[in-house]
């Protein structure tokens, strides 16, 4: 399919990339295929949102100012999109309407499994189909989160190439709406394993509070794993390092620890497990999530002597409690 060259002229501002440290607007873009003018920044930041070193986007990116001629799909008319394609993501976008609320709940069911048999049909659809769902996204012709994500994971499924740069700049960009950037991470990660990484890594290993706003860690880490699974790489360093890390929002240290339970072979995972199920700062969720993450991943014998030593230090009753049921699960002697 041809590509059709989309020219952004240069803009009188030049914020500074907090990614590259480079100019990016004084330049003259040429982005193939998507125009990233499309999508729409976030209410502007509360009090305390970091100001300096990231920038939202400028006025000329905003909605309706990028001069395109869209349809009713919000597809480019220009765009080397069919007229059967603009009609079934038309046709989908409408179908991902709900009923009105007042209606009764046996139609709102139907409605949901009607919508999620059609997006995985659509998520396994030609590459076109995927590009004029990019189109749409970036054309903000819907502001319902559950379709815009649907038009990002069709996009990132079916035509995963041109889907990676939207994706990443979706990722990294402070301005867009947080829960596009979230799902534009964990997308990235399956439609370019090796960018993701490289975007991801330095935030999630980062020891001291973040001086850029990123999505969510917990989300992060899962897609970590799933990029590693992509590229048949181990995640266990990044997931050990991970759940080790009093920096991360402690979501992210549950999803790392409860991770290494499925790398039983991996001694760094099993030294991590240890480490956090002693740890001593109080938060006993990540202690429940460590040992059952031990509990799955060591043989019997030695999970059980590990408990036992635990139990016979513990001062937290409730702990105890659950570490003794533990073990009477497993049927330590």
């Amino acid at each position: 399919m041809p590509h059709t060259e989309l020219s952004v002229g240069p803009l009188p501002q030049a914020p500074i990339s907090p990614f590259r440290g480079i100019h990016l607007w004084p330049f003259r873009w040429s982005l193939v295929l998507l125009p990233l003018i499309g999508c729409s920044p976030a209410p502007a930041p509360a009090a305390g949102e970091p100001a300096v070193e990231e920038q939202a986007l400028p006025p000329a990116l905003n909605p309706g100012s990028d001069g395109l001629d869209r349809d009713s799909a919000g597809i480019p008319r220009s765009a080397p999109i069919g007229a059967e394609a603009r009609a079934e993501i038309k046709s989908f976008v409408e179908a991902m309407i709900p009923p009105a609320i007042e209606e009764t709940s046996d139609l709102h069911d139907e409605w949901l499994r009607q919508t999620r048999a059609l997006r995985k049909m659509m998520e396994a659809r030609e590459e076109e189909i995927g590009n004029a769902a990019l189109h749409a996204f970036t054309g903000e012709v819907s502001d319902r989160t559950v379709t815009r994500q649907a038009l990002l994971r069709i996009g990132a499924r079916c035509s995963p190439n041109a889907a990676a740069p939207l994706l990443r700049e979706l990722m990294v960009t402070y301005g867009y709406r947080y829960d596009d950037r979230t799902e534009a991470a964990v997308l990235l990660a399956e439609a370019d394993p090796e960018l993701y990484m490289k975007e991801a890594a330095a935030h999630l290993r980062r020891r001291k509070r973040a001086t850029k706003t990123m999505p969510p860690d917990e989300f992060l880490i899962r897609a970590w794993v799933t990029a590693c699974e992509r590229t048949q790489t181990s995640p266990v360093d990044m997931l050990a390092d991970a759940a080790t890390n009093l920096i991360l929002d402690p979501p992210a240290r549950y999803a790392a620890a409860e991770a290494l339970g499925r790398y039983p072979d991996d001694a760094l995972g099993r030294e991590a497990l240890k480490a956090c199920l002693v740890e001593s700062t109080g938060d006993a969720y990540l202690r429940r999530k460590a040992a059952q993450a031990i509990r799955v991943s060591f043989n019997t014998e030695e999970a059980c002597a590990l408990f036992s030593h635990i139990l016979a230090l513990e001062v937290d009753a409730t702990f105890a409690t659950f570490l003794a049921d533990m073990q009477q699960l497993m049927g330590c002697k």
